[in-house]
């Protein structure tokens, strides 16, 4: 499975890319090899390469779930119980649970710790 995360201002107009990988080349080369690609945050672009699944922050899947009904595979990522059982409302056949231990990159933010995965 490859996920692309599309960082902000790489999707203009027509000129889908990701870093400096052009996304359409990941996807061609996904298929050709048989590996599940999954875009990242921007559904559109996942439609105009007809990839069959998408990842996205679980406000935006409550903002289009009504339009996410070509995709095979809808993820999304949740922080409580709580949001875990709406995303499963909505439609999303797997969830990225987190942040569950200390990261340098969430610094201020203490970790749920692994009770959260219990519940």
């Amino acid at each position: 499975m490859l996920t692309i995360k599309l960082r902000k201002g790489s999707v203009r107009n027509d000129n889908i890319q990701s870093d400096s990988i052009q996304t359409k080349e990941v996807s061609m080369i996904s298929k050709q090899n048989k590996v599940k690609l999954i875009i990242h945050f921007y559904s559109e672009v996942a439609e105009k390469l007809n990839c069959e699944s998408i990842h996205l922050p679980l406000f935006k899947l409550k903002e289009n779930y009504e339009k996410l009904s070509k995709f095979k595979t809808i993820g999304t990522s949740v922080h409580s119980v709580e949001e875990a059982i709406e995303a499963q409302k909505l439609g999303a056949i797997y969830i990225s649970a987190g942040h569950i231990f200390a990261t340098d990159c969430k610094k201020d933010l203490p970790p749920r710790g692994l009770e959260f995965l219990k519940n």
